[in-house]
């Protein structure tokens, strides 16, 4: 039975339990999507990994970050430019792009601090362009994988003190402790928007919504 005096809390006890993690039955991972749909109608998945960490500023900044390169240097990229000045009208064009964001940095006191430290995002959109009139329509997806590797460097310490890298490297080398990979993946709301095209038929500045209409 779910645990929980709300709706979350009782979603994520389903979560945590070993049934919802069993590649051979999804019995349990369906209820949890039905009832999650039920009491969250306009969300589109219930995403235990972007939830917990988009919880602090360093992952949604990396993010931001990320999108914010795909705007500046796609199209402007001459090869990826020329085709999009290519299309004729209702032709299309999908492409995909990624943007990885390296050593992401969770300062302060919180969980993603002293679990991670540094991590990395990367960030992957499937955008489908078609030219439509003096524009070209900018339509797609977008999801986002976290990941690293929760390892222990020399000359670290935590918690003022009272765990230090060293000391975890020692139980590590008596096999008592060994590094694993912790990885999370997210999806984000659809991504439209529009290039203009001049009168010289040239592409103009990309207006890209990355919020799903909630800018």
């Amino acid at each position: 039975m779910p645990a929980g005096d709300t709706v979350d809390r009782r979603l994520r006890s389903l979560m945590e339990h070993p049934l919802y993690h069993d590649p051979a039955d999804d019995r349990l991972r369906a209820h949890v999507t039905q009832e999650f749909a039920r009491a969250y109608p306009d969300a589109e998945a219930y995403d235990a990994a972007g939830r917990t960490l988009r919880s602090g500023p360093a992952i949604r900044d990396a993010e931001e970050q990320n999108r914010g390169w795909m705007d500046k240097n796609f199209p402007n990229q001459p090869g990826p430019r020329d085709k999009l000045a290519a299309l004729k009208e209702g032709q299309s064009l999908t492409h995909p792009l990624t943007r990885q964001n390296k050593d992401i940095n969770a300062d302060g006191f919180n969980d993603l601090h002293y679990a991670s430290g540094k991590s990395n995002l990367d960030t992957t959109a499937t955008l489908t362009f078609t030219r439509d009139g003096g524009n070209i329509r900018v339509e797609g997806d977008q999801a986002h994988r976290w990941r690293d590797v929760y390892d222990w460097q020399k000359d670290t310490s935590f918690l003022g003190g009272l765990v230090t890298g060293d000391e975890m490297l020692v139980l590590e080398n008596q096999g008592k402790a060994k590094p694993f990979d912790m990885h999370g993946e997210w999806g984000g709301p659809p991504v439209s928007g529009r290039i203009p095209i001049g009168d010289d038929g040239s592409l103009g500045e990309p207006e890209i919504d990355w919020s799903g209409g909630k800018q």
